[in-house]
């Protein structure tokens, strides 16, 4: 059994599900943690534990990322990712990988191999990373399913552009991916990046991974891309995201997550009376104090409209 020195903690995203039970989902994840604890016990590696636990979560048809992720407008899976040691703040990003299953294998390379590129992105991303010794298992990324809600939301799109070129009954807003509804709105339901948190012998690391929005331009990058938005750690604080992406860029959520969990873990100075007192407010109550004022009222955001803003976190704090 793992060793209780390693902690794994994982999300799969804050999206909808209508074909996946919770049940199921929390079973994904249990898979997920339990693996990635494995490899954190046989490794003393919180970084490859990371890498394992989301690797799990990629291989589920069932999450938006690597296989079943979203497509592109051209019907292309492009996945994007992030890792990054919070002892070292090494970190490493891929964006818009064409047809990958594991993206993270990718950043895992990033981060462990010297002078390595801070990101990649397109098909760049792959075949340095093949260059580089890496392994990439080849699969079929896009599911039936997947098929279905493209072929869908085209056919809306084709039925949207009759509609604007020759007055009909049924106006664009009424047809399944019309130009009365924005891309927001029509993919809201598939934000879900997946991600994880590993501490392993006193060492945090953190990860996510994401196929996108759906029908999202090609070449769009999301916050799961960008480390510092999707993910975050230094020596006492781990963090990943998931949302929409744009705003989790926009603010940085995941880095100004961690600092601002840091000042709660920090113990106060022994001022002689042989007190340390923890500074400042619980971890939780501080986090979410952070998300209304720095997400939910970013001066950056203004104008957004809350219903299209969304943004879920895991952290994970030791006191030191």
């Amino acid at each position: 059994m793992p060793s209780p020195d390693a902690i794994v903690i994982v999300h799969a995203g804050v999206g909808r599900r209508s074909e996946l039970s919770a049940r199921e989902v929390s079973e994904l994840c249990e898979r997920a943690a339990h693996g990635g604890r494995l490899v954190g016990c046989a490794t003393g590696d919180p970084t490859a534990a990371v890498v394992e636990a989301i690797r799990i979560l990629e291989e589920s048809p069932y999450t938006n990322a690597g296989t079943g992720a979203n497509v592109n407008r051209e019907c292309v899976v492009e996945c994007d990712a992030s890792l990054i040691e919070g002892w070292s703040q090494r970190g490493g990003s891929v964006g818009a990988v064409p047809s990958v299953s594991n993206a993270i294998l990718i950043t895992q390379k990033m981060v462990s191999k010297p002078k390595s590129p801070a990101c990649l992105v397109g098909p760049g991303a792959l075949s340095w990373f093949r260059a580089n010794g890496g392994e990439m298992p080849e699969k079929e990324l896009i599911t039936g399913q997947q098929r279905k809600m493209y072929a869908k939301y085209m056919a809306g799109a084709t039925t949207a552009a009759r509609a604007k070129a020759t007055p009909a009954t049924e106006t664009p807003s009424q047809a399944p991916g019309g130009s009365g509804e924005s891309e927001s709105s029509q993919n809201k339901f598939r934000m879900d990046t997946v991600g994880a948190i590993a501490l392993v012998r006193g060492r945090i690391a953190a990860g996510v991974s994401s196929g996108g929005i759906f029908l999202k331009h090609p070449g769009r990058v999301g916050q799961a891309g960008v480390y510092g938005a999707g993910c975050w750690a230094n020596r006492t604080v781990g963090v990943s995201t998931s949302g929409s992406g744009e705003h989790l860029i926009r603010t940085m959520l995941a880095s100004r997550c961690v600092a601002a969990l840091d000042t709660a873990v920090k113990k106060k100075p022994d001022d002689g009376d042989g007190n340390s007192e923890i500074e400042d407010l619980p971890p939780a109550m501080k986090l979410k104090n952070f998300l209304q004022t720095e997400f939910v009222e970013a001066t950056c955001l203004r104008g957004e409209g809350i219903g299209g803003m969304a943004a879920g976190v895991i952290a994970y704090s030791q006191m030191i």
